[in-house]
């Protein structure tokens, strides 16, 4: 049965990606105008920041979420940070 819940998970969460267009991976070259950022797996206040095809993980200021469909850290009623995600790639 976990077997099951975990896939129906994964594709839920797949299928949220693919609408919102989120990055699971750092490109291999930087783009300025377009900086990448990849939501943390585990933690609503955390965030990767993509740099030179790595990405390093980043706090938001006190008090605010990670918001996944907005790109940026946001209060918690706004972000509507649900962890953990699925899969961590």
């Amino acid at each position: 049965m976990k077997g099951v819940t975990a896939l129906a998970l994964l594709c839920t969460f797949a299928v949220a990606v693919q609408a919102l267009d989120i990055p699971l991976t750092c490109p291999e070259e930087d783009d300025i105008f377009n900086p990448v950022h990849i939501p943390h797996f585990t933690e609503c206040t955390k965030f990767y920041k993509c740099f030179n095809g790595q990405k390093y993980e980043m706090d938001c200021p006190p008090g605010l979420h990670w918001n996944i469909e907005k790109d940026f850290c946001d209060f918690p009623e706004q972000a509507n940070c649900e962890r953990p995600l699925p899969i961590d790639p």
